[in-house]
């Protein structure tokens, strides 16, 4: 198996002590016939812990992002080296390959009077159809949110209410990532309260929350329409 990105002595991304931009490196190697997964450590210079080890990899490439930064004394001679496994066995590891990473704040600093970002919606769409339970706790409710990535957002805050109520069925921090997977265990959506479910997101960049998104507009399947689990 050969190694292909990052090449040998090659400089990769870094992140900023603002936490403005993070890292983002790309690695990719060679097919291995007939591999299931792919095994990809990746270790600093001088460091006791790998910061990548990732060993349940399917494909010959790994996207590895990081709100964080590393530190200028640490930023030269990082190694990484990929095995795969076939038919149950690993193989022998790659060649080890050597790279460093740029200096830190070298990506460009956020704007003096930034522009806070407005999230855009993007699933459940507006009018969607989502899951509901049984009556007898015998399915749960699973709901999937996505929305737009705002460049240096540390947080997002997810708002999400029924038709008619007072208190939300979620309001939560997200922390930074741009979706939320929620499920509730043997619970369901009483039919007269199906319709007109609503939801809504915001952003914070440099410790400032941006406006609402839009709100979208939801329904929920009748209770009961989904088999026993």
């Amino acid at each position: 198996m050969s190694l292909v990105s990052p090449s040998q002595g090659a400089t990769v991304d870094n992140g900023r002590t603002d936490i403005y931009d993070g890292i983002e490196w790309n690695f990719d190697w060679s097919d291995c016939p007939g591999a299931t997964r792919y095994h990809l450590y990746v270790t600093g210079p001088g460091a006791a812990y790998p910061i990548i080890d990732q060993d349940m990899i399917p494909g010959s490439s790994y996207h590895h992002v990081s709100r964080g930064y590393i530190m200028d004394k640490n930023r030269l001679g990082w190694t990484w080296k990929v095995r795969a496994n076939v038919d149950g066995r690993w193989s022998e590891w790659s060649k080890i390959r050597t790279f460093d990473a740029e200096p830190v704040n070298s990506d460009p600093q956020p704007p003096s009077n930034p522009q806070v970002c407005t999230v855009a919606l993007q699933s459940p769409k507006a009018g969607a159809l989502l899951d509901n339970g049984r009556t007898d706790g015998e399915d749960s409710i699973e709901w999937d949110f996505d929305w737009s990535d705002c460049r240096g957002a540390t947080q997002y805050h997810l708002y999400v209410i029924g038709p008619g109520a007072k208190n939300p069925v979620i309001d939560v921090d997200t922390g930074a990532t741009s979706a939320y997977h929620t499920v509730g265990l043997g619970e369901y959506i009483v039919n007269n309260n199906r319709f007109g479910w609503t939801w809504k997101v915001r952003a914070c960049v440099n410790g400032q929350w941006g406006e609402w998104s839009e709100v979208w507009v939801f329904d929920v399947e009748p209770v009961d329409a989904d088999p026993p689990s």
